[in-house]
């Protein structure tokens, strides 16, 4: 190429796109190279200019500015870049990097935007961090030639996970950015997909919730910064999520406690004492196999308890249907909800409501033993807190100090038999 040649050019910019041409005054209509730099550095693109094309750039030239990002030199099609024409661009000031230019135009859904997501997926030297990005904005440009190279990274879906999930969790790690893997869960409730993606996160939070309800929660089954089964209450409002403040309040909102078949049972979730209704229903069962069924509560929980209730209570529920709901979409796995179910299914049995504003926890062995459980104290605040005025637990669970609760009336108990009998006689 003659450098007299390209001392001659005109700098002009053609406005109608992103690029700045460099022209030859006469130059004729025909097909040139253009070379690029900034987003598409050393793409050679083949233009063709018509005569009334031309006339418009050179009416435009008085006015424009020096050319930044595109260089237009006379040849034929398919022209590569000289190393003498890259030395004379080589003053000019450096410009973004390729990546995050292409980003900024997808994202947007700017003119070029498909091209320039090809163009980056093409790329054998791309960080996974970037392309995994690039592959999440592939739903809004699906071009076959796109679809093709993302089709590559799918040959091995397991290790593709791994590896993927070992890179986010590295690039978050690395830059403090919080990263959020949305996935979905099976009929059992578990996590879908490869079970080391649980091992490799640091928080497995669970999105759970009536369909019913305006109440969703969040629970947090694995963390490694803070307690496990921690619990986050939300209202589902027109502008969103909006956080509970007070959730017990909310589960308690529309119980009675004139009613059979109901107790309060104060519940740990995480960090957080939790009171949730337990309502059950003892029926007598019309066909050979009475139904056992809980909704909220371990199924197989509840055919121990009904064991231990025949056995150390001497109530047979062999001929009974048995329905046991922790109301409000509230799931219950710990054992101190025994003591509260027990008593619900006792009152529904014998059709008589439980002393009013009563609750209960305590875990219940095999032998009728009533035992302690965790976080005994901070249960008993938010149940006064709340208004309650009675609280049967085990006898461990039972505060050094009554004066610390002036306004619950605590009875202790050991075995199966002393909660029904404080029950009785509360209620006389």
């Amino acid at each position: 190429m003659n450098k007299k040649w390209i001392a001659s050019l005109a700098c002009v910019c053609l406005l109608a796109s992103s690029f700045t041409t460099v022209m030859a005054e006469g130059m004729k209509p025909g097909t040139y190279t253009e070379v690029t730099r900034g987003m598409y550095d050393g793409l050679t693109v083949d233009v063709t200019l018509s005569e009334s094309k031309i006339e418009d750039i050179k009416a435009r030239a008085p006015w424009l500015q020096e050319p930044d990002c595109l260089t237009c030199h006379q040849g034929k099609a398919g022209d590569k870049v000289t190393e003498q024409f890259k030395l004379w661009t080589a003053h000019d000031a450096p410009q973004a990097a390729r990546y995050d230019e292409s980003l900024w135009l997808i994202r947007g859904g700017r003119p070029g935007a498909a091209q320039a997501l090809y163009e980056q997926l093409r790329r054998s030297n791309l960080p996974a961090i970037q392309r995994a990005t690039l592959l999440a904005e592939l739903a809004n440009y699906p071009s076959e030639s796109a679809l093709q190279l993302a089709s590559k990274d799918l040959n091995h879906p397991a290790p593709q996970v791994r590896e993927s999930a070992a890179l986010l969790v590295r690039y978050a790690k690395s830059s403090g950015t919080a990263i959020f893997l949305v996935g979905h869960v099976t009929k059992e409730g578990a996590l879908a997909g490869p079970r080391v993606l649980e091992h490799m996160v640091d928080t497995v939070l669970y999105f759970e919730g009536d369909q019913h309800s305006n109440y969703r929660m969040i629970r947090a089954i694995k963390n490694r910064f803070g307690a496990a089964n921690e619990l986050g209450v939300f209202a589902m409002t027109e502008h969103g999520l909006k956080g509970v403040s007070n959730p017990s309040a909310i589960f308690l909102a529309s119980y009675r406690d004139d009613v059979p078949g109901s107790c309060v049972l104060v519940t740990q979730e995480g960090s957080r004492p939790l009171l949730v209704e337990i309502q059950a229903l003892v029926d007598d069962a019309h066909g050979f196999t009475p139904k056992r069924l809980t909704v909220g509560l371990e199924q197989n929980r509840l055919a121990m308890l009904l064991a231990v209730l025949n056995r150390h209570a001497g109530i047979a529920c062999f001929d009974q249907d048995v329905f046991l709901n922790a109301v409000g979409g509230v799931k219950i796995n710990e054992p101190a909800a025994d003591l509260a179910v027990i008593l619900a299914m006792l009152s529904s049995f014998r059709n008589r409501p439980l002393p009013e504003k009563m609750v209960a926890f305590g875990e219940i062995g095999l032998s009728g033993e009533v035992r302690p459980v965790a976080r005994g104290q901070e249960r008993l605040k938010e149940a006064e807190k709340l208004g309650f005025k009675r609280a049967i637990v085990p006898k461990a669970n039972l505060p050094r100090n009554a004066k610390e609760f002036p306004g619950l009336q605590i009875f202790g108990v050991g075995s199966l038999q002393e909660a029904v009998e404080v029950c009785r006689s509360a209620g006389e």
